[in-house]
């Protein structure tokens, strides 16, 4: 049974609210409204699943700032508290990637069974699939942090590669 693109977003978009209600201690979490302005640079994580004939690349992605008011929610801090390092944010987006995509797992295991979970990889900038793959994306806001959720889906089993055109953070090392 192959599981389309709008079954594989619709399980990240639920997995991402689990995440944000338990993980990340959000109250609120709703769709995010598209007020035409386009991000001035992202950062985010993505980690593969992998089957037979499936690969799947599911990211969390935001605003630098955003990303930094993800990782203090995972780690428990006030939301004015100073993160100690970058990689404090690189390591929490990994993570925080790595549990939506345990629950895009468990969702999707009849659709797409045996599917095996990879590393996080951390991603500055725009990331482009590779030719021929499907690419979806959902923007989130959990409480205040706004956030999206991106799918990329290789409907040949191909492996989805992803290409990121690299932006500069002010300096900020990825």
């Amino acid at each position: 049974m192959s599981a389309t693109l709008n079954d594989w977003i619709g399980a990240a978009e639920l997995s991402a609210g689990e995440v944000a209600t338990t993980a990340l201690s959000c109250v609120n979490i709703d769709r995010a409204t598209v007020d035409g302005q386009a991000p001035r640079s992202l950062f985010g994580a993505y980690v593969p699943l992998v089957a037979a004939g499936c690969q799947v690349q599911i990211g969390v992605v935001a605003e630098w700032e955003a990303c930094q008011a993800l990782a203090r929610a995972l780690f428990g801090m006030e939301a004015d508290a100073e993160l100690e390092a970058d990689s404090d944010v690189s390591d929490a987006l990994g993570e925080i990637a790595n549990m939506v995509a345990g629950r895009v797992k468990t969702r999707m295991n009849e659709r797409a069974p045996g599917l095996n979970t990879g590393l996080p990889l951390c991603v500055a900038g725009h990331v482009e699939p590779s030719a021929g793959a499907e690419q979806a994306s959902i923007a989130l806001v959990f409480d205040d942090i706004r956030a999206s959720v991106r799918v990329l889906l290789s409907p040949t089993g191909d492996p989805v590669s992803a290409r990121s055109r690299a932006q500069s953070r002010g300096g900020k090392g990825c």
